[in-house]
Parts: C-alpha cells; structure tokens; sequence
C-alpha cells in the first residue's frame, strides 16, 4: 500500500502510513523500507530516507541489501542529489550491482548529468553490456567499423586492457578483481 501510494506521488502519505504501522507495535520488513525510500525519494526527504536507512538496521535488525542500496540511490537522484549518491555508492561496504549502477546512470541522463552519467554507463557496460541501449551509449567511446564484425563468441565476452595485459569478462562475472580497480579509477577521473 505504501508502494502504490508512493508511485502515485502521495509520499506524504505513505510516509505516515508508516508511522502508524510502526506506533501500532508491528515490525517492517526489508521490502517496507524500499517502498519508505521510493516515498522520501517522491517527497524529496533525503534526510528522513537516510534516518529510515539507519534505523532499519539500528533498530529492526534488517541489514541492507542491493535492493535498499539501490533504493537509496534512486531516492538521492530523485530529490536531486547525483554527487551524493555516488559519493553513497563508493562508500557502500559492498561493491555496487549493476542496477546500482544503472539507476545512478537513468538518474545522470534524466537530470542532464551527462558526464556522470557517462562514467555510470562505462561501469553498466563492464558489469553487463547487455542492459545498455544505443541511448545509454551515446556517450561512450565510439567503436571503430571493425566491431561490427565480431563472432557470437566474441560478442558473448569482452577484453578489458591494462597496460600490460588483456582481461577477459563476461557480464556477471566476478572472478577478476582488476574490473573494479578499473571501475575504481574510472570513479576518481
């Protein structure tokens, strides 16, 4: 319910739905505090958010998942904040997903943070190329002709190079720990 009052541009209310189930003794679950993200996220209550963000695990015991991360970040890009919800991403004691990522990114082209939003849409390509559109593309670098012409094979993996080196990877994969050294200096640049 809080949900749909929330997509429904009525966070006011959701939010003191919310309320009232907690002063009525009942305890959230994990899915509750998204919809209590996407309701401050509608509201613009980056700081409420945060102290809900807090207080599920302060004081119902509910450790964040890449849900509610990715909850925060939305809530953040909503209400306009983009610096700060990257600066939430790099701070994570997790490493980012890629719908982390890709909602960071929809939020950059939305709110033309187009240089942002690029860096984000790198990162989605490493983590899984197949969630980008040609618009999501746009500004990355372009391929040379050549490209076009790659095998299936190919096309199911990608070469990352180093200076040295070249690392395979294929979308979901996490056997390389220099993608997200790459992935870090691509975030400092």
């Amino acid at each position: 319910m809080i949900t749909g009052l929330a997509n429904n541009n009525l966070g006011e209310e959701a939010i003191d739905l919310f309320l009232q189930f907690n002063e009525m003794g009942l305890k959230p679950d994990g899915d509750l505090f998204v919809a209590v993200f996407l309701s401050c996220g509608v509201l613009g209550s980056v700081k409420e958010g945060m102290l809900h963000f807090n207080s599920m695990t302060a004081d119902f015991g509910i450790a964040p998942t890449m849900k509610h991360y990715a909850s925060i970040v939305d809530m953040l890009g909503r209400s306009g904040y983009l610096d700060e919800a990257l600066e939430f991403i790099e701070k994570m004691p997790i490493e980012a997903s890629v719908d982390v990522w890709e909602t960071l990114m929809n939020l950059c082209r939305v709110n033309g943070y187009e240089d942002l939003g690029d860096r984000c849409a790198a990162i989605v390509d490493l983590l899984d190329p197949s969630r980008l559109t040609e618009e999501s593309r746009k500004g990355l670098l372009t391929v040379n002709d050549s490209s076009n012409a790659k095998t299936e094979s190919t096309k199911k993996s990608n070469l990352l190079r180093g200076k040295s080196h070249i690392h395979e990877y294929r979308a979901g994969d996490r056997s390389n720990p220099e993608i997200y050294q790459q992935i870090n200096i691509w975030h400092h640049t």
